[in-house]
């Protein structure tokens, strides 16, 4: 039996390993791919990982990877997701983007924090799901994901053309 103070020292341990690893990461990498791949790439970058994470531990069912699962989770969404976000806002006009990233990091994010919250309350708690069984909740949940992820790269993609041809028209 773990205790308290065995914990506490995993999870510290854990977080700052992580958040060395995100920020290496993010200096090493995340400019390099985002050149290199695009933005439509690395949108899809941590769904992906989050998936192939999920089927392992559907297969392997261990501890080992479930941690490693969190580990990929906690990296790479520090690493790459949060600034490939970040990038999404850029063709937005200047006078909406206050309101539109306020109403995103106060609202949807913490809903979604949320949702993601009473669906582990809903299956681990009340169905009475495992990690295996969770994993394929969260199959389904990473699907939603990249459907987000590639609705959001197309709007990106018409933000910016819209972006350019009225800069354009400014211009002239």
């Amino acid at each position: 039996r773990v205790g308290r103070d065995e914990l506490a020292a995993f999870f510290g341990t854990f977080n700052f390993y992580a958040g060395l690893a995100s920020f290496g990461l993010q200096w090493v990498l995340t400019g390099r791919l985002l050149r290199r791949m695009g933005l439509g790439f690395a949108l899809f970058v941590v769904p992906v990982a989050l998936s192939v994470g999920s089927v392992a531990l559907l297969i392997l069912g261990s501890l080992t990877a479930a941690v490693v699962l969190r580990g990929t989770d906690q990296v790479l969404r520090y690493a790459i997701d949060k600034p490939t976000v970040e990038l999404l806002y850029l063709p937005v006009p200047a006078d909406q983007t206050l309101n539109v990233k306020s109403f995103i990091d106060t609202v949807v994010w913490r809903l979604g924090d949320g949702l993601a919250g009473i669906s582990v309350l809903l299956f681990a708690g009340w169905a009475g799901l495992g990690a295996i069984g969770m994993s394929v909740v969260a199959l389904v949940l990473l699907g939603g994901w990249m459907l987000a992820a590639w609705f959001a790269q197309r709007q990106y993609v018409l933000n910016l053309q819209d972006s350019i041809h009225n800069y354009r028209l400014d211009a002239e």
